[in-house]
């Protein structure tokens, strides 16, 4: 999409400064999330071993990112809460998070 807005017929698009900031924060916030998905792919190594490893730096990373003066701080807040969501039973399991009463993903006894 930002390619598509460099060419010719987007030439008079501009972005103000704060849409810059914003865009520079996503990036930020968002970078680390790539970084983990090429991780975990597994295309070329086994990747099962850096599957926990790869969860509690995303969390950390988001931890960071909501003490800091952000203009995306509904955005980091919901990617963390999305990710205790689906990694449950690995905050439990390492007491970075209270059991529930439901099972959670990942809580699995191995």
């Amino acid at each position: 999409m930002l390619t598509e807005m460099c060419m010719d017929d987007f030439a008079q698009v501009v972005f103000s400064p704060f849409e810059w900031s914003q865009l520079k924060d996503l990036i930020a916030i968002l970078a680390p999330f790539a970084e983990a998905t090429d991780l975990t792919e597994g295309e070329k190594n086994v990747t099962i071993s850096v599957v926990v490893p790869t969860v509690l730096d995303l969390n950390t990373h988001l931890l960071k990112l909501e003490e800091a003066n952000t203009k995306c701080q509904p955005l980091v807040r919901a990617l963390r809460e999305a990710l205790l969501k689906r990694f449950m039973g690995i905050f439990v399991y390492i007491n970075m998070a209270e059991e529930t009463e439901k099972e959670g993903p990942f809580s699995h006894t191995i």
